[in-house]
């Protein structure tokens, strides 16, 4: 009895532990999430044969001063042709690399002398839709590391999303949905260990009530 009394104890403690854990963790995810320069784009509609613009935007933004945007994406459907700065990026130096010979990629690079603080527009990009185009294309966006940068010369951190363009075909088909990245959700990780915890705890008792009532 002392030995099953003492499984229980056991159980409760580690349940208190891990929920306590899951708890902080969740927490310091959100926290973290806040201060992150989160780049993303809505959800583009358009059609096979059309010119696409698509306005590029950063919320939670801890402030930079320059950065370099790799913009991938599929060339046998999507032509870039233009890179426009937005309304935050009013002054400074903007370029891209769409003139340069690259299958899939170009980039988007910005520098100036101070930080550029605040939410809003850093660049609009516009491309072509092929018309031999039938399923939702997918635009990848990713940052140079040692090219972003703030004021203190520090780097800069940026959580780039995909950005997802449905399109219509010439004859009238939607084409299937391209799926985002897969975010990995840390609360749902945790909450899949808990429950495989519970699981194996509850195999404990089972196995020790076997070998109680065999004794």
């Amino acid at each position: 009895m002392k030995s099953k009394a003492l499984l229980k104890f056991l159980a409760c403690v580690f349940t208190l532990i891990i929920v306590s854990t899951a708890i902080s963790l969740l927490f310091m995810t959100t926290a973290s999430s806040a201060e992150i320069n989160m780049i993303s784009a809505d959800k583009v509609e358009t059609k096979a044969g059309e010119v696409v613009q698509i306005p590029v935007r950063i919320v939670n933004n801890t402030g930079f001063m320059g950065f370099s945007f790799n913009i991938h994406f599929d060339n046998r459907f999507l032509t870039p042709l233009s890179a426009n700065r937005g309304q935050l990026l009013s002054n400074g130096i903007f370029d891209d690399s769409i003139g340069v010979n690259q299958t899939g990629i170009f980039k988007v690079l910005f520098s100036s002398t101070t930080d550029i603080n605040g939410d809003g527009e850093l660049f609009v990009l516009h491309f072509r839709v092929q018309k031999n185009t039938v399923n939702n294309q997918k635009i990848e966006i990713s940052y140079n590391k040692a090219d972003s940068f703030n004021e203190r010369w520090e780097e800069v951190h940026f959580q780039c999303k995909d950005v997802i363009v449905n399109v219509e075909s010439s004859s009238g088909e939607i084409g299937t949905e391209t799926p985002e990245s897969e975010n990995i959700n840390v609360f749902q990780r945790l909450i899949a260990f808990i429950q495989r915890f519970f699981e194996t705890i509850k195999k404990l008792f089972s196995q020790y009530n076997n070998q109680t009532e065999r004794m």
